[in-house]
């Protein structure tokens, strides 16, 4: 879903910003002064058996060499190596790299103090420490002196990224409004649902400096800390293909259960040459470009910058596994990871995995995705099975966790028709059956000794997904229900005559039968043990009720707020705190803030429906609140409140109908 205009805006004052932090920096500094930074004899570098890929963006960093390493790493021109190894040789055992920029054979642990004193016998005069991702919050109490040596005569290299990040709804991806921009670059993202928005690069020239500003998802964050190292080079067989595709279903599966806060919001980085970090500040914060307004409408800071002008669209995190299952289950039916594991893979399969990759929101910029628009994308031709997708949708939504996915293969053993998880080489043959090898994480491996097959997590509610299609288990024994199952009948109210009260059915799974409370009251109705006690809960059971694969309780906080914004008229009467409605509605908009009837009314005004709060007074009675615009053929959303906590209300007729 895109968010333009006055919701943007909305979005944009809800904001919680973290403090200003110094994300990266590559750093001139003469060998004394590194032993100056690090001088004890606990401090050890190790040298580099590897030459990185990465290479710096000055000029003057050409021929340089990855030395070592330590939380940092440490360049060298390449034609102090031969040099330092000659010194180094006469103290210990050390094979310099038969490669020009290998500095190491072997992986060599270096004392500070020996390492510099080699250098110096070498005539090592620069050194250039590179730190990446520490995202240092720029606050006294963590930077307590000036990192860089500024009379070094390349200080004036020294490069910084300042930036910060934003925690708001929403998983943010980014765009130029204008579409092709001189010097910007998107590196499109969650696609094909997002249209092709994703993180931007603009490189621009503000107050007599060159600035790159990066605005990417938070998304990128916590891809990164599962596995930064998903791209890399292009496989060159179809075994290490078929390897980076179950790496991917793997951080899809990790996905599943982070928490989607951690996943929400963005971060603005502004990369500055100065010589020390605070100029790098004192320039990134004289620029208008860590703020998110300014994105919105550049004109109001300077009607030249109107190009830069951005929009976003923003996606929850049930869109976000939508779109990547969905993307590699058509991989697998497009037979993107099919082929012997030492062929060459092809054109068209190496495009099907950068697709998904780019499908959960990983985009390094090895090679440009299919766009989201192509009228000849591959996945166009690989139509997934629409049963099977609403299978796989409702069990990764059913069973998140490894430990839920252990209740899941106990389910399969118990009801399916074989009576045991089958292996995927040989789902036919009775011997070949896979058996609990691992819990945290989660892996089955065929106790066939000859086979030995293994799978784990996602690949796990897959296997399953598929054999439920094929008939091997009832989707009711699975306790699920399809979409199209729920929504192709129209639901039979239940009565309560003395109330003249119509329930609507429930739009949600029912949970078990040991997990629902029973009421004293006629017709039976049984409540939920499900919502958080965070402040939340009127709005997540409003949002279990009311159904939909985008409701949660922030889309619907969201949508009330915006709606009692819009309706100021009829609410501002109900005002009786001093702040008016205006800090009535900033109150209500936290996540966390406890929903009160006037939010409840928002949300049947939003929403149109009505809903019906069977509510437990402090004596013990229940009694019904209905809410809403109603009538006598009103059909009422069921809540139920006790002790200011609310759940969902479900009858005793659908859990036997289940």
């Amino acid at each position: 879903m895109g968010v333009q205009g006055e919701d943007f805006l909305l979005d944009i004052e809800n904001y919680r910003p973290d403090p200003l932090d110094v994300d990266k920096w590559e750093i001139s500094m003469s060998p004394d002064g590194y032993q100056t930074e690090f001088d004890s004899p606990l401090a050890m570098v190790q040298l580099a058996s590897h030459m990185p890929n990465r290479s710096f963006s000055i000029d003057t960093a050409g021929g340089w060499m990855l030395l070592a390493s330590s939380v940092h790493q440490i360049w060298v021109d390449q034609r102090v190596k031969g040099r330092f190894f000659k010194a180094l040789q006469r103290r210990q055992t050390v094979q310099p790299g038969k490669h020009k920029y290998q500095a190491s054979m072997g992986r060599v642990l270096l004392p500070v103090s020996v390492f510099v004193h080699c250098l110096r016998r070498a005539g090592c005069r620069t050194l250039r420490i590179k730190a990446y991702g520490q995202k240092l919050q720029m606050l006294d109490r963590y930077i307590t002196r000036e990192p860089a040596q500024v009379d070094h005569p390349q200080a004036k290299w020294n490069q910084w990224d300042i930036g910060r990040t934003f925690k708001t709804a929403y998983i943010w991806l980014w765009a130029p409004v204008q579409g092709n921009v001189p010097r910007a670059k998107t590196y499109a993202m969650v696609i094909p649902a997002s249209g092709d928005f994703g993180s931007v690069r603009l490189d621009i020239k503000y107050g007599g400096h060159e600035l790159s500003v990066k605005v990417y998802p938070r998304l990128v964050h916590v891809i990164k800390s599962f596995n930064s190292r998903l791209e890399g080079v292009v496989p060159k067989t179809v075994f290490g293909l078929r390897s980076r595709g179950k790496a991917a279903q793997e951080v899809i599966n990790d996905l599943s259960m982070v928490d989607e806060e951690q996943m929400e919001g963005f971060r603005i980085e502004v990369t500055v040459q100065a010589a020390s970090l605070a100029d790098a500040r004192t320039i990134v914060t004289a620029t208008p470009f860590l703020d998110p307004r300014f994105w919105i409408n550049p004109s109001s800071v300077d009607p030249q910058l109107e190009y830069l002008k951005l929009d976003a669209k923003l996606l929850n995190k049930k869109t976000l596994l939508s779109n990547a299952n969905s993307v590699y289950t058509r991989a697998q039916v497009a037979g993107i990871f099919d082929g012997a594991n030492t062929n060459t893979p092809s054109r068209r399969q190496i495009q099907g995995l950068t697709d998904v990759l780019a499908s959960f929101g990983w985009n390094a910029d090895v090679r440009k995705p299919t766009k989201s628009a192509d009228k000849e994308a591959w996945w166009l031709d690989s139509e997934p099975d629409k049963v099977e997708m609403d299978i796989l949708t409702c069990l990764l939504t059913k069973y998140p966790t490894d430990k839920s996915r252990l209740e899941l293969i106990e389910i399969f053993r118990r009801r399916s028709k074989c009576g045991y998880v089958p292996c995927q080489l040989d789902p036919t043959d009775g011997r070949h059956r896979y058996q609990l090898k691992g819990r945290a994480p989660l892996r089955l491996r065929c106790g066939f000794k000859e086979c030995h097959h293994h799978i784990k997590g996602g690949e796990i509610v897959r296997w399953i997904t598929k054999l439920a299609t094929d008939g091997m288990i009832t989707k009711d024994a699975l306790g699920i229900f399809p979409n199209e199952d729920r929504e192709s009948e129209e639901p039979e109210p239940v009565e309560y005559d003395d109330e003249r009260i119509k329930l609507i059915r429930p739009r949600f799974h029912l949970p078990q039968r040991d997990e629902l409370i029973r009421l004293p009251i006629h017709p039976v109705l049984l409540h939920t043990r499900w919502t958080k006690g965070d402040g939340n809960c009127m709005f997540t059971a409003f949002a279990m009720a009311f159904g939909g694969i985008n409701t949660t309780h922030k889309t619907v906080r969201r949508a009330a707020i915006s709606w009692a914004r819009k309706n100021r008229d009829f609410l501002e009467p109900f005002m009786e705190d001093e702040d008016g409605l205006d800090g009535y509605l900033h109150e209500m908009a936290q996540l966390g803030t406890w929903g009160d009837h006037i939010m409840l009314e928002a949300l049947c005004r939003t929403y149109k429906v009505a809903v019906a709060v069977l509510k437990k007074t402090e004596n013990g009675e229940l009694v019904w609140i209905k809410v809403g615009e109603f009538g006598p053929e009103t059909r009422f959303i069921p809540l139920y409140l006790q002790e200011e906590h609310y759940e969902n209300l479900v009858s005793l007729e659908d859990v036997y109908q289940r």
